[in-house]
């Protein structure tokens, strides 16, 4: 994801091909810049370009990489996008970590 200092603003992280699911496994957080008040520095990651479906969330407490590991996974239909919300004065960049299924096996 380009880090982006506004407001709200979703960028898309990766869209997943049509002819794979995907199983995501762990998510890193590297975040650059935390420069806001600390009540609106926070990350989302959700299916759709609003913050209504987070799957994972952060409220970094500064500069650092945070990892999160999703146990288990969260599996992704082919086809499906990832989107990255982030509060104001906010950046990072964002990894994520997992593999491919068959399109049945979600």
């Amino acid at each position: 994801m380009t880090p982006n200092p506004d407001l709200d603003l979703a960028r898309k992280v990766v869209k997943f091909s049509r002819g794979e699911a995907f199983l995501l496994k762990h998510v890193v957080f590297d975040v650059i810049d935390s420069s806001g008040p600390s009540n609106v520095q926070a990350f989302y990651l959700s299916t759709n370009s609003c913050e209504g479906s987070n799957f994972v969330s952060i409220h970094p407490a500064g500069i650092n990489p945070y990892s999160i590991s999703l146990g288990t996974g969260v599996a992704f239909a082919p086809g499906t996008a990832i989107y990255c919300n982030s509060g104001s004065h906010v950046r990072a960049w964002v990894y994520l970590y997992g593999y491919e299924l068959p399109p049945g096996a979600v």
